[in-house]
């Protein structure tokens, strides 16, 4: 009975996750219908002139993912190194304690200290910029990176480690030729997850980058990214074109994560 009852709740999970991106679509059609899908992919926002185009956000996005993700990558590569070779159990635990802090906190610690800095020693005017959104999301998904390429780092035994030692092998050595080709796989996994952690966070992009409509001409422009798009838009009127491109970004994430799940899975065989 039990075992019934836990196949058919997996059953009725399954069904409901296949049913939202039916549901996003289903109300993303009257905008689809009324523009196309290229002018909203490649074409800038000015709901005046009736253009709902998510070009700028989209572009925005990405390039705060991207940038965040490869800082924390290199920082937190050096970082679980050293926590591997050293097996600091007080590092370890800090960096898990991070992943306990919640994101509106970083953001507004961003807000009061980093801000002002950007805006004092940047070409940036308030200090509310991509560079800013960066600098606290490289931070933010440090610990989801970090964690990932321990755990990874582990699954080669401490003996292993102790033999190539034991042998002559220096630590470069041993890092060179056992331990990173031995966690490649894991290590590309935990770009992917720290990308994805990135993109799809709201409050950091919301709070820190100025929710400018223009594409950004450079790091130091404000700009709107996709999740602050969505949030901001959230107490709009639901029957206008406006309230409907939510629905049709949150398809967007929904393929960007299919996709990332699928390199994921990829890599894990």
């Amino acid at each position: 009975m039990v075992d019934r009852c836990i196949k058919w709740a997996g059953w009725i999970f399954l069904i409901l996750i296949m049913l939202c991106p039916c549901l996003l679509l289903y109300y993303s059609f009257p905008l689809i219908k009324k523009t196309s899908i290229s002018e909203i992919f490649f074409s800038t926002w000015d709901p005046d002139n009736h253009i709902f185009g998510l070009y700028s956000f989209i572009i925005t996005s990405f390039l705060i993912g991207i940038l965040s993700t490869i800082i924390s990558f290199i920082i937190g590569f050096g970082v679980s190194v050293n926590i591997y070779l050293s097996k600091s159990k007080l590092l370890k635990n800090f960096i898990t304690f991070m992943t306990g802090i919640p994101t509106v906190v970083y953001a507004f610690i961003g807000l009061l200290v980093l801000v002002p800095i950007v805006r004092k020693y940047t070409p940036s005017p308030t200090g509310l910029s991509i560079f800013t959104v960066v600098i606290v999301l490289s931070i933010l998904i440090l610990p989801t990176i970090v964690l990932y390429i321990v755990e990874t780092f582990d699954t080669v035994s401490l003996e292993i480690r102790e033999t190539a030692l034991s042998l002559g092998a220096t630590e470069e050595q041993f890092l060179k030729k056992i331990l990173i080709p031995h966690s490649s796989r894991g290590i590309a996994i935990s770009f992917i997850l720290g990308f994805g952690r990135a993109i799809s966070d709201t409050m950091v992009a919301l709070i820190l980058s100025g929710n400018s409509l223009n594409t950004p001409n450079s790091i130091f422009s404000s700009a709107r990214a996709l999740t602050s798009h969505i949030a901001l838009l959230m107490p709009g009127e639901f029957d206008s074109l406006e309230f409907k491109s939510i629905f049709f970004s949150g398809l967007i994430f929904i393929f960007i994560m299919l996709l990332l799940n699928i390199l994921i899975r990829k890599f894990e065989k």
